[in-house]
């Protein structure tokens, strides 16, 4: 990742892998100047750019008028690790058990550090205010080394992200970040984490990350299942500043 005043390939990170075959598919990227130095965050590119293809992705599916997960399986279906991914995360998250009216879910894929992650949340959204009931994961991390190690790591992921699309958010005062540690910028407390189930597939391939592969799938599967549950898209993060959370 060579990062010159004209090129930083960790801008296009997870959009250049995209999992669908997908017959029309353009990418570009420009380099813009802030006034703030940034740096790499859990999962780097791979976080945000999972954020805006997956939220495009279930919008092409509502257009196509076919289930958001159907509409992903079915451009999945010419890669076996991410068909077989896909279809064991319809069945563990119950995708076909009707909700009630409030309830919603979303899903969103993406390849990160060589490891391939699917996840469903579930919301209940009521009076405007959001609740996170369960999120499932399932990753293709290659050969499992040490599975409470993927488990462990898996969860801590989901929380980080989960973290920062309710929450997450940093302001700037004459420069200076006026966030400056976690009372200002808090991770969620395990009295406010939903319900996290993590399943790994079986695999003979060369292992691959488990830190930071389920941080980038959280945030479009959440604004996902509350565009199932209410029917309004919202394209831009943190939910705090919707006044959902």
């Amino acid at each position: 990742y060579p990062v010159s005043a004209t090129s930083d390939p960790m801008n296009v990170e997870g959009l250049l892998q995209l999992p669908y075959k997908l017959p029309n598919f353009r990418l570009t990227s420009r380099v813009v100047k802030l006034p703030i130095p940034v740096g790499a965050w859990r999962s780097v590119g791979n976080t945000q750019n999972a954020f805006y293809a997956e939220s495009f992705i279930d919008e092409l599916a509502v257009m196509a008028k076919v289930d958001p997960m159907d509409f992903r399986i079915q451009h999945l279906s010419h890669d076996i690790r991410w068909s077989a991914l896909a279809k064991k995360l319809k069945e563990v998250s119950d995708w076909t058990t009707p909700l009630a009216t409030g309830r919603g879910r979303g899903v969103a894929f993406i390849e990160s550090f060589r490891s391939l992650v699917g996840e469903v949340v579930q919301v209940n959204v009521v009076a405007g205010k959001l609740k996170v009931e369960r999120i499932f994961c399932v990753i293709d991390c290659g050969t499992v080394v040490n599975p409470n190690v993927v488990q462990a790591q898996v969860t801590s992921g989901v929380i980080f992200g989960l973290s920062a699309a309710l929450n997450g958010k940093t302001t700037f005062d004459a420069g200076a970040a006026v966030q400056g540690n976690f009372d200002q910028q808090p991770v969620l407390l395990l009295k406010d984490t939903p319900a996290i189930a993590v399943h790994m597939m079986p695999s003979d391939e060369a292992p691959g990350g488990v830190g930071e592969p389920s941080t980038p799938p959280v945030f479009a599967a959440l604004t996902n299942a509350i565009f199932n549950a209410t029917g309004r898209r919202y394209r831009s993060l943190p939910l705090s500043d919707h006044g959902l959370t």
